[in-house]
């Protein structure tokens, strides 16, 4: 919220001088340890990200297939800068003059994150089509980070249209409130899940996972709820119509992860 405020701040000052700005363009900043923190980095990156979600008057654009210099902070400038301008170019030319363009020349953006099923994460983005390209599942495991939600890992992708389908080697806990982030350490096209322009995804960063694997039912056998409180061997309940629970002097109840179904 503090870059936000002050990203607005700075915008009110760009537009008290320069009145007739028509549209704003964030290049989002990639993962370059340059004497700060993964946390902070995660927070601005999604600051960032907002900021263009929010206002129609902004754009983003990622910057996290490009070369990083070896500063580890800039970029050269073929694969850093002249692609900077290459990527945003476009977007110019049709926010500012109009024209018209028939392949995508958005990054793409994520919408959601969802578990299906115990092991089954889905992202939704706004792509038309998502393409996997060499990416290796060391990549993926280097650049999406999971949340609140240990000791399950990605162990497989796979690509369904604009839909990024994760394999999770179990279920990510009954109860918590697990999210996921997009990093982007990987530079290269080729390492990054792209669209067809060879553009990679904008940055997120502890997007909430909506866990639709019980359809709303308390956990089965054949539904896991896995260990996700501190009760290794979680007790399911069920309470009747007119049913109750009574806890009695000196008694206590463990109501974390539990589901109600009026």
């Amino acid at each position: 919220s503090s870059y936000i405020n002050a990203f607005n701040s700075l915008k009110s000052a760009w537009l008290n001088d320069y009145p007739n700005i028509e549209k704003f363009y964030i290049f989002q900043t990639r993962d370059c340890d340059c004497g700060t923190s993964s946390e902070g980095r995660l927070k601005i990156k999604e600051a960032q990200r907002l900021l263009a979600v929010n206002d129609p008057s902004i754009a983003i654009m990622p910057t996290t297939a490009l070369t990083l210099h070896n500063d580890n902070c800039h970029y050269p400038y073929t694969n850093g800068y002249e692609t900077f301008a290459k990527r945003i170019y476009p977007l110019v030319k049709r926010d500012i003059y109009g024209e018209n363009f028939t392949q995508e020349i958005d990054a793409p953006m994520i919408i959601s994150a969802k578990l299906l099923n115990p092991t089954t994460l889905e992202l939704e983005t706004d792509a038309v089509t998502l393409q996997l390209n060499n990416t290796s599942l060391n990549d993926i495991q280097q650049d999406y980070l999971l949340t609140n939600a240990s000791p399950a890992t990605i162990t497989g992708i796979q690509i369904s249209g604009s839909k990024i389908i994760f394999t999770l080697s179990q279920y990510p806990g009954f109860g918590r409130s697990s999210s996921i982030s997009f990093i982007g350490k990987n530079s290269g096209a080729l390492n990054n899940i792209t669209k067809s322009n060879n553009l990679e995804l904008v940055n997120f960063s502890n997007l909430s996972i909506q866990d639709l694997s019980d359809n709303g039912n308390p956990p089965t056998a054949g539904n896991p709820p896995g260990n996700g409180s501190e009760n290794t061997d979680p007790k399911i309940f069920n309470i009747k119509n007119n049913g109750k629970i009574t806890i009695k002097a000196n008694a206590s109840l463990n109501m974390k992860g539990c589901v109600l179904n009026p």
